[in-house]
């Protein structure tokens, strides 16, 4: 198990930014509906994609109010083409049609190198507590996909990180979290080492 700052390794964000490629955007809501937008995003991760929630850095008029608000739009990614990201955008359309959280048209978009490294991405915890740990890192989407179903009911909060390498391919981890400091990361991942291996 390694611990990790969510968003403040180099190491990470210099990948990152290298495969920055695509995304999927489900859903879009006003900042009214934040919440609405953290449940979609967690059951997206608990359904294993490497889902996220991305705050407008500018307000946007609302259409027919004149409001200006910040938007919380729901995305799932990184992929390095359009095609891949269009395929996943299509597999969620359909694993969870009966879900009407899904019913509108997806669309493709390009993040920029800030969203994806981290740094404005918002599941509405880890501007405070930013501290993550590892519990297991392989090439092997099913097997992480794995851990990540045996161990998402006994902690708070869990999900499925993907990374890309350079020359291609890509590492999945499953990461736990979050966490104010270090220390507290620490004492928790001791606390289920024994439990998780």
């Amino acid at each position: 198990m390694n611990l990790v700052p969510e968003s403040g390794s180099t190491i990470q964000r210099e990948i990152t930014e290298k495969a920055s490629g695509y995304v999927v955007q489900l859903v879009s809501l006003s900042e009214r509906k934040q919440e609405q937008a953290y449940n979609i995003t967690r059951f997206l991760i608990n359904a294993g994609y490497c889902a996220y929630t991305y705050r407008t850095l500018e307000k946007i008029t609302v259409p027919g109010t004149g409001k200006r608000l910040h938007f919380q739009r729901v995305r799932v990614g990184p992929f390095r083409t359009a095609t891949e990201a269009m395929n996943v955008g299509e597999e969620i359309l359909f694993r969870f049609s009966g879900n009407r959280n899904f019913s509108s048209p997806y669309w493709i978009t390009s993040p920029s190198p800030e969203e994806i490294g981290g740094n404005i991405n918002d599941l509405g915890i880890q501007r405070v507590r930013p501290w993550v740990f590892q519990v297991v890192k392989d090439h092997r989407r099913g097997r992480v996909l794995d851990t990540l179903a045996q161990i998402r009911e006994h902690v708070d909060f869990v999900y499925l990180n993907k990374e890309y390498f350079p020359l291609g391919g890509a590492l999945y981890s499953v990461r736990i979290g979050y966490f104010s400091n270090e220390k507290q990361a620490l004492a928790a991942r001791f606390a289920k080492s024994a439990g998780l291996g």
